[in-house]
Formats: C-alpha cells, sequence, structure tokens
C-alpha cells in the first residue's frame, strides 16, 4: 500500500494542479519590460505564431501599514472576466466591481488583521503616496481569494521594505493610473491539453518562447525608437517654450525700455511746448500791449486834433460873423466868394459903360473898392471852411480807425485768453498722459520684476530638465524584454520540485520494502521447506515429482504476492 501511494501521489499531484491552472487559465509566459509595454505592443504579440491570447496587467510594490506592522505586498491589476488568464478563485466576500476594490488572501488576512470590507491605506517605501501609480491610496478589501500565480508560501521579491514580498493584493484595474502596462501574460496555443508538467509541454513552448523573444526585440527597438521621437520631440517643445518665454521676457524688457524713452522723449517734448507756449504768450501780450499803447497813443492824437479842430471852428465862426456882417452891410449877405466875384465883374463892366468923371462911376467905383476888399476874406474864409471839412473828415476817420482798433484789440485779448486757456489745457492734458503712462510704466515694471522672479527659477528648472531630457536620450538604451515561462514561477517550481522528489521517493523507497519482503518471504519459505521435510519425503515417496512438490510452495508464495499486491494497491491508493 505504500508503494501504491508512493506511485500514485506524484501523478495525482500534477492531475491536480494541471486541473487547477485550467480551471483559473494559468499564463504559460509572463513577459516584463524594463520600459513597460504599449497597446501596440500587445497587438503585436497577439499575432505572434503559438500564441492564443495576450492579457496586458499592473502591478506595484507598496507597504501595507496597520497598527505597528508594515506588509510589503505586490498589488496585481485583477480582470474579473470568464475568460481572464490567472483568474482567482474567491473564498469569500465578492469580486472588485469599481475603483479602489481590492481582493486579498488568506495570509495577508491573518498578518494584517484585516476583514472583508475593512480599508486599508498603501504606500511607497517612504511613507507617500503612490502618485502616478495607483488613483487612490484606500483601498476597500471587499474579498479573499486565492490566485494561480501564486501557490506556495513564497510571494516573490520586493524592491521596497525588507525585500521580500509577505502578501498580494488584487485591485480592479481602474485603480491603476499607469501610462503603460506593467506586465504581460501570454497563453500559448495547446489543442491537445498537454500538461505543464511533461517534457512535451516544455517542447511545446519553446518555438513559442523563440518567437516571442524575437518579437520583443522587435518591439523593443520600435519602443525604443518612438521614445527617442517622443523625448526629442518634448525636449525640442520644452525648448522652443523656453526660448519664447526667455523671448517675452526680453521683449517686455524691450517695451519698458522704449516706454521709458517714450516718456523721456515726451517729457522733453512737453517742456519744449511750455517753453513755445510761454514764448507764444509773452509775444502775445507784446503785440496786445503794443497795440493797446498804440491805440492810447492815437486816442491821444484824435483829442489832440479834435481841440484844435474845435479851436479853429470857434476862429472860422468869428471870422464868418465878422465877414457877414460887412457883407451885409454892403448889400451882399450870404453871397459866396465866387458870387462877389462874378458882382465884381459885373460893376466893373458897368463902370465902364459910364462916364469916368460922373457920379454913378464915382459910385460904381466905390462900390468895387468895398466889394474887392470882401473877395479876398471872403475866400480866406471858405478856404478855411473847406480845411475845416477835412479835419472833421480826418478826426471822424481817425475815430473810426480807433473804434476799430479798440474793437480788434478786444478781439484779439479774447483769442489770446482762449488760445491761453487752450493751451494750457492742451500742456495739462499731455502732462496727465505722461504721469499716467509713468504710473503705467512703474507698474508694468513691478510686474515685470515680480514675472521675471517667478519665472527665473522655473527657466532655470526648465534648463535644467532640458539638459537632463538630452542627457537622458543621449543615456536612453533599448528597453529589455524578459519572456519568463512557468519554470521561473517559485510557486510553479516548488509544486514540480515537490511531484519531482515524491516520484523519486517513490522509486527508491519501495525497493527497500522489496527487498525486506523477499528477505522474509525467502525466511518464511526456507522455515517452511525445513518444516515439511517429511511430507516433501512422504510426496517423492508416493510418486510425486520434484516439480509438483516445487509448484505447491511456489503457489503459496505467488497467492501470498498476489493478495498482499491488491490489498496494498486497494489500500494505497484510497488511503495513501
Amino acid at each position: 500500500s505504500v508503494f501504491a501511494g508512493l506511485r500514485a501521489t506524484a501523478p495525482d499531484m500534477r492531475a491536480t494542479a494541471q486541473a487547477y491552472f485550467n480551471a483559473r487559465n494559468l499564463m504559460d509566459f509572463h513577459l516584463l519590460s524594463t520600459m513597460g509595454f504599449t497597446e501596440e505592443d500587445v497587438d503585436a504579440l497577439r499575432q505572434t505564431k503559438g500564441v492564443r491570447d495576450v492579457t496586458p496587467g499592473y502591478s506595484a510594490d507598496a507597504i501595507v501599514s496597520r497598527s505597528s506592522t508594515r506588509l510589503p505586498v505586490k498589488l496585481l491589476s485583477e480582470d474579473a472576466g470568464a475568460s481572464a488568464v490567472n483568474r482567482p478563485a474567491l473564498q469569500s466576500g465578492r469580486m472588485p466591481a469599481a475603483a479602489g476594490e481590492c481582493l486579498a488572501d488568506e495570509r495577508f488576512m491573518g498578518e494584517a488583521g484585516c476583514h472583508v470590507g475593512d480599508e486599508v491605506v498603501v504606500s511607497n517605501g517612504s511613507g507617500g503616496e503612490l502618485t502616478g501609480t495607483l488613483t487612490t491610496s484606500t483601498l476597500r478589501v471587499v474579498g479573499v481569494a486565492d490566485t494561480p500565480l501564486y501557490i506556495s508560501y513564497d510571494r516573490g521579491t520586493s524592491t521596497i521594505g525588507t525585500g521580500s514580498v509577505d502578501a498580494y493584493l488584487l485591485l480592479d484595474e481602474r485603480t491603476f493610473s499607469l501610462p503603460v502596462y506593467t506586465d504581460l501574460y501570454v497563453t500559448a496555443r495547446n489543442p491537445m491539453a498537454i500538461s505543464r508538467f511533461s517534457d512535451r509541454y516544455d517542447s511545446l513552448l519553446r518555438p513559442v518562447s523563440d518567437a516571442l523573444t524575437a518579437a520583443g526585440k522587435a518591439r523593443a527597438q520600435v519602443r525604443y525608437d518612438q521614445l527617442v521621437s517622443d523625448g526629442r520631440r518634448q525636449v525640442d517643445e520644452a525648448g522652443a517654450q523656453l526660448r519664447q518665454a526667455q523671448q517675452q521676457l526680453t521683449e517686455a524688457a524691450g517695451r519698458l525700455a522704449q516706454a521709458r524713452t517714450q516718456i523721456a522723449d515726451g517729457r522733453a517734448k512737453l517742456r519744449e511746448a511750455w517753453q513755445a507756449y510761454d514764448a507764444a504768450v509773452g509775444s502775445a501780450r507784446r503785440q496786445l500791449d503794443d497795440a493797446e499803447a498804440k491805440l492810447q497813443t492815437g486816442e491821444a492824437d484824435l483829442a489832440a486834433r479834435q481841440a484844435d479842430l474845435r479851436q479853429a471852428r470857434s476862429a472860422y465862426d468869428s471870422a464868418a460873423a465878422e465877414l457877414e456882417g460887412k457883407k451885409i452891410q454892403a448889400g451882399l449877405g450870404g453871397l459866396t466868394a465866387a458870387q462877389l466875384t462874378e458882382r465884381l465883374a459885373q460893376m466893373q463892366a458897368a463902370q465902364r459903360q459910364l462916364p469916368p468923371a460922373s457920379v454913378e462911376a464915382r459910385t460904381l467905383a466905390g462900390q468895387m473898392a468895398g466889394l474887392s476888399a470882401l473877395i479876398g476874406p471872403q475866400q480866406q474864409l471858405e478856404s478855411t471852411a473847406a480845411r475845416l471839412a477835412e479835419g472833421r473828415e480826418q478826426v471822424a476817420a481817425a475815430a473810426r480807425e480807433i473804434d476799430a482798433g479798440k474793437t480788434q484789440l478786444s478781439r484779439q485779448s479774447a483769442q489770446f485768453v482762449q488760445q491761453q486757456r487752450d493751451g494750457q489745457e492742451r500742456l495739462t492734458a499731455q502732462q496727465r498722459q505722461l504721469d499716467a503712462a509713468e504710473a503705467k510704466l512703474a507698474a508694468g515694471e513691478e510686474e515685470y520684476a515680480r514675472q521675471q522672479a517667478e519665472a527665473r527659477p522655473r527657466m532655470d528648472a526648465a534648463a535644467r530638465a532640458i539638459d537632463d531630457g538630452e542627457k537622458a536620450l543621449a543615456s536612453l538604451r533599448a528597453p529589455e524584454w524578459y519572456v519568463l515561462d512557468l519554470n521561473t514561477n517559485a510557486g510553479f517550481v516548488s509544486f514540480k520540485q515537490d511531484a519531482d522528489r515524491i516520484r523519486a521517493v517513490s522509486l527508491v523507497f519501495p525497493l527497500i520494502f522489496f527487498l525486506v519482503a523477499a528477505l522474509v518471504s525467502l525466511t518464511a519459505m526456507t522455515r517452511l521447506v525445513e518444516d515439511d521435510r517429511t511430507v516433501i519425503g512422504t510426496m517423492k515417496a508416493l510418486g510425486y515429482g520434484r516439480g509438483k512438490i516445487a509448484a505447491r510452495y511456489l503457489f503459496f508464495a505467488f497467492s501470498a504476492s498476489v493478495l498482499g499486491s491488491a490489498a496494498g494497491l486497494g489500500a494505497g491508493y484510497q488511503i495513501f
């Protein structure tokens, strides 16, 4: 029974594990890359010969702290689909249905003192959040499950904590926020359902492994070229943005300098304008003063001429009255010098017609003498009257000219006041504009200084980042792909080795039992033969041959072996 049990244990272990792996759809290959995987990588591998399916996933190392316990755990993405690879076996609770929900293994639940429904907080090695890896650091345990990736006590290694993984958590893949996949799980075509523990399985996967390795090299180069292209574009864009920012600062400084120059020019022009304004106002004021002085001089001259004219008029009126009295006495009142001259000519003509010694002639001569005496004064009086009329006209014209000058001076004074006011307002407006421009310039310079102070560290950091990017691009190497089969899975290898050890024991250990059983049988048969010597002699005496006598004892030994083997096989397969 021991021999039968030992011989059946290894095949049963393999068959049980194979059934479990098939039910959980265990992957055949686990692919890792130093730079992760993209959807294009997944699509390319699905076209690889011998590949049945490729399932991308995420993983990360983290620390779970509960009370005084710090557990290094492996975070794995979980696909709840019916055809999902490495499908977990739910022990209690339910499957994750939203981001932030997870499954845990029994070991985690025990060591962390956790129950279904509890929340746990995961962090990186230094206690910080897993920014860029997870959408949340608080996870709710909604169930307990086993995964075919870990079928032994060993949970693998970790990059944080103690260096080894104590437990694992299966997260809804929406909890991860990584830009690329960290793991690819590949299942190979196995139409004959060859056992994973057989050499035929290794032979089946060897060409698939070679094809995946070749595809990995090709995709690694594509990924490298893409990373170099993206990195170069990002560095170039960052450089362009940095140069643009520097150009903007330079242009802003130039605009400020130009504004300062314009304001200085405006100040100089405003001073010149004020000087020109003062000069124009002074010139206009002098012109008005000259015009006013000239007008006053004209008024004084007009007043003197008017006084002279009144005096001359008074003398004229006296002379005219005296002469008119004489003319009236002579019977010539109201006659002009021309009329008097004509009267004289008539009297001379009449005298010539009279005898010279006649009384009429002598009388007419006396009248003619008196008339002649009146003509000269009359002519002078009429000449004076003409001059007086001309003087009055000149005085009137001068008066009109002075009135016009006063009107013009008043208009010019009003224009001067208005122009002076307009000029002051215009220059004052320009002054206000310059003051506003200076205030705006001061605010602009303050803002420029603030922005420069804020932008300078960012620009320096951007320059360092660009330099680091250039160095990173220069040191960038093509990513490496690692194609791992089940022989690199610690749990699978441990289980396989355990089965092989039991098989080896089943081959060596029963030999001892065979030797012991043979020794017991030999001893028993020897003693039986020794005890039956009399019976053997009797049988020979009765005529039995050696063959028949030996067959009796061989039948005894064979029946005992057959019955013992049957009982041992039955008990061994059922008990062990």
